[in-house]
């Protein structure tokens, strides 16, 4: 399920312009590679025309861990998202917690209210949006 709401909610991204046409990370068609060649390109026409070319890049560090639930939530139907779909991600990610456990000593279960799962499909997508 979680595959479909993906590829939708991609489509929905890209025909809504939600998405820059300069974002190349987690895009179906497009690569570091890609990316290379683009930048390549502009800056040999920049040379070539004795113009200048400004590139800037921006890796978040722990950004998936980062994306805080309230915020994101209550971004999501500000963007045009179909009700049933804002209602699956808020119930897929409240009432989240978790236990640490070092040496087999374990703590008590903690609210989580931030943060994307690892892994999950649609954590590319959320921290996205977290950012609009």
């Amino acid at each position: 399920m979680e595959s479909v709401i993906n590829y939708h909610l991609k489509r929905y991204f890209e025909d809504h312009q939600l998405i820059s046409d300069r974002q190349y990370g987690f895009r179906r068609g497009r690569s570091a590679g890609d990316l290379l060649v683009y930048l390549t390109h502009r800056w040999t026409e920049a040379v070539e025309s004795k113009g200048e070319a400004l590139a800037v890049s921006l890796n978040i560090a722990k950004a998936f861990d980062r994306v805080w639930h309230k915020a994101l939530l209550s971004k999501l139907p500000s963007y045009g998202l179909p009700e049933k779909l804002c209602n699956w991600i808020t119930s897929f990610l409240a009432h989240r917690s978790i236990k640490v456990v070092v040496d087999g000593a374990c703590s008590d279960y903690k609210p989580i209210n931030a943060g994307v799962p690892q892994g999950w499909v649609l954590s590319p997508h959320m921290e996205y949006c977290s950012h609009l």
